[in-house]
């Protein structure tokens, strides 16, 4: 039996249709560059059943509301085109986000209060198979001089076994290089009209 390394991994996500079922996201078309990244297999809320009994020991419980929870970085850097959506984008969309598309200019992210999307995340760790299915997250923004800013995200999916499958082969062309934060590429900041030298957000 071969050890599995941690370090050979695989994330793909995808908008899914209808909650909870796998929009099924290939490698050629919904990688996922990442870093810095965790994975909580299995998480859940455990009921003691409290049945009454004769002898001494241990009692069983229940697991309820079981869920995967995965969390990573993705650098800070948009499609390389004016008013091309960013591949990171989908996960945006997962975190109640709406995608709003002013064609040739840009691509914005505004919350949403109603309808929220969700996101099916396949993460495969040296041929092992991990789905997060239904799943829904958010973010922070990571900036810091001198450094690379990322989007940190945190998703919790539903749970499903994981099983044994061939790491897909992927494409990554889409994602562009990060400029990192420093006083030649970020000189200037300002929060509601005040300005001030930035340090970290």
């Amino acid at each position: 039996m071969q050890p599995m390394k941690f370090r050979k991994k695989v994330v793909l996500a995808k908008i899914e249709s209808t909650y909870g079922t796998d929009a099924a996201p290939t490698g050629a078309e919904n990688a996922i560059q990442l870093s810095d990244v965790a994975i909580t297999p299995m998480e859940a809320q455990m009921i003691q059943r409290g049945i009454v009994r004769p002898t001494l020991g241990a009692e069983g419980s229940i697991a309820v509301g079981i869920h995967v929870i995965l969390e990573f970085a993705v650098e800070v850097a948009g499609s390389g085109t004016a008013g091309e959506v960013p591949p990171w984008g989908v996960l945006m969309r997962g975190c109640g986000m709406a995608e709003v598309m002013d064609p040739d200019t840009e691509v914005r992210y505004l919350p949403v209060s109603d309808d929220e999307e969700s996101v099916s995340i396949l993460f495969n760790i040296d041929g092992n198979k991990h789905a997060l299915l239904g799943a829904r997250g958010n973010f922070t923004l990571d900036l810091e001089s001198p450094g690379i800013p990322r989007w940190r995200y945190r998703f919790v999916g539903l749970w499903s076994d994981p099983i044994s499958a061939p790491m897909p082969s992927i494409d990554l062309s889409a994602w562009q290089a990060a400029m990192a934060v420093s006083n030649a590429n970020t000189p200037t900041f300002s929060l509601h009209g005040y300005e001030a030298v930035m340090k970290r957000i």
